[in-house]
């Protein structure tokens, strides 16, 4: 007797989301997208007229930001940004869901893309990808928003209390937070725009006409500089990209100030890898600290290796 295939909820559920949209756009064929990390349920989908479409399906107490997502890549896409173009949003599945439609972006994203390619190539499609990203921050937040160092060094600190609390102490995460209590002054008058807010090599796509593609946009508002967070970019920054895509934002090399507010949010992020890597049991988390500091030659040299490399 055969055993039958095991088909889980999720699939179920986006079944009978698909089921529900043929009535309002014809879908002849979808495939589940497997790739990122969040709880959405991702699939590709094909209409009768030959388009393809991203579909994304969320809980229903992410109905407001899914519909500021929405709205923000309208805008976007107003800017020349080439992001998914929101084609349908709404309720489904009875009201416990909320589903987004998009145009489908075509291309490889950089993660599986870059390695395969010459440093000076690297560089070019970061300084797109710069130039884009600019683009981007030149959304405003609304103006009630919290001020960014106010949010910020409330963060930090719960950061550095989880540190001295929870975790043991060493000589990486003595230096981590000696730095940021150091220079915290860095956040104040910060400014705060839309960002894209989770801008990592695998939500970023090279077109097949080698242009650039941005995906997977939240709805965050925050200091534009915190895009660059060195989280972002994998566990080793490839510097070439990476360089590209700070000289194509500042349209050449970055000021001084831009790479001591950089290496602020860096060690913010290493010291949240290492409270992770100790109170998780993440190796990969725990080595990260020390390659950081690496970078920056314990917080004596304010601009990274990987960065001078490339000059």
């Amino acid at each position: 007797m055969n055993t039958p295939l095991a088909i889980n909820s999720d699939e179920i559920l986006a079944s009978h989301v698909i089921t529900e949209l043929k009535n309002k756009i014809d879908i002849v064929a979808f495939e589940k997208v497997n790739k990122g990390w969040s709880k959405v349920i991702k699939y590709r989908v094909e209409t009768s007229d030959g388009r393809r479409l991203f579909l994304r399906i969320s809980d229903i107490n992410e109905y407001d930001q899914k519909k500021a997502e929405c709205e923000k890549l309208e805008q976007a896409t107003v800017l020349g940004i080439d992001a998914p173009i929101p084609v349908s949003f709404g309720l489904c599945n009875k009201g416990k869901n909320v589903y987004q439609l998009f145009t489908w972006c075509d291309g490889k994203d950089a993660l599986s893309y870059l390695p395969y390619i010459k440093p000076k190539e690297q560089y070019s499609l970061g300084v797109k990808t710069g130039l884009t990203i600019q683009k981007l921050h030149t959304l405003p937040a609304p103006k009630n928003t919290e001020s960014w160092g106010i949010w910020f060094r409330r963060e930090m600190h719960k950061q550095i209390d989880f540190y001295n609390t929870h975790t043991e102490k060493s000589t990486e995460g003595d230096i981590l937070v000696k730095y940021q209590l150091d220079n915290q002054n860095l956040l104040d008058g910060r400014p705060i725009t839309f960002i894209h807010g989770d801008c990592n090599l695998s939500n970023i796509m090279i077109t097949p006409d080698n242009e650039i593609s941005l995906i997977d946009f939240s709805s965050d508002y925050g200091d534009p500089w915190w895009e660059f967070d060195s989280g972002s970019w994998g566990k080793e920054p490839i510097g070439p990209f990476v360089s590209g895509i700070f000289d194509g934002y500042f349209y050449g090399e970055p000021p001084e100030i831009f790479f001591k507010v950089f290496a602020f949010y860096g060690a913010y992020c290493a010291l949240t890898a290492l409270c992770a890597g100790i109170s998780e049991g993440d190796e990969d988390g725990a080595k990260h600290p020390k390659m950081f500091l690496s970078w920056y030659e314990n917080m004596q040299n304010l601009v990274p290796v990987w960065y001078i490399a490339q000059r």
